[in-house]
């Protein structure tokens, strides 16, 4: 049960990842762009939006505060 939980957590986080990259896209902005913002490297930017790095509250906070978007954007399923 745990094994499985774990890989609905993972695939969740993927899931918001992806759209953080989409609407990032959309918004034609860089992961320098965002990165700067958070005052943290773009090489740190992309381990963040690759899912290498841990995304915390905080940074998700700022990223949707950039991209004009909500936590029920990020969570929708389609």
């Amino acid at each position: 049960m745990k094994q499985q939980e774990e890989h609905d957590h993972d695939k969740t986080v993927r899931r918001l990842l992806d759209k953080v990259r989409h609407y990032r896209k959309l918004n034609k902005l860089t992961q320098g762009h965002l990165a700067r913002h958070l005052r943290i490297s773009q090489n740190a930017y992309s381990k963040l939006e690759r899912g290498i790095s841990e995304l915390t509250i905080y940074k998700l906070l700022v990223i949707m505060q950039i991209l004009g978007i909500s936590i029920f954007e990020l969570l929708e399923k389609h």
